[in-house]
């Protein structure tokens, strides 16, 4: 057994191995075949994962960017209503000066 074997594939091994040479060699192209294609679709479903892994963290990326420009607006939207309450209360004092 190679390390590429599983208990599916040592089956179809086996039955390839019982036949006769051209019935084994036509069986095992197109077991060859069989297991090209079983890789390509792994690859491919592989593929779409990692397409949707990355898609997934470019959102949460953006969403991050979004909470920080949030977070920096409101920010600033209170520091400016702490300058405009700063100002009133100085133009009360200034009023209220004689």
């Amino acid at each position: 057994m190679t390390m590429t074997d599983t208990p599916e594939t040592d089956g179809e091994w086996n039955r390839l191995a019982c036949q006769d040479h051209s019935e084994f060699e036509r069986n095992l192209a197109d077991f060859a075949r069989k297991l090209e294609r079983e890789r390509d679709e792994i690859r491919a479903q592989l593929r779409e994962e990692q397409q949707l892994h990355v898609q997934t963290l470019n959102e949460r990326d953006d969403a991050r960017d979004q909470l920080r420009k949030a977070q920096v607006e409101n920010d600033h939207n209170w520091r400016a209503m702490e300058l405009y309450e700063a100002e009133r209360t100085l133009s009360d004092k200034l009023a209220a000066t004689p």
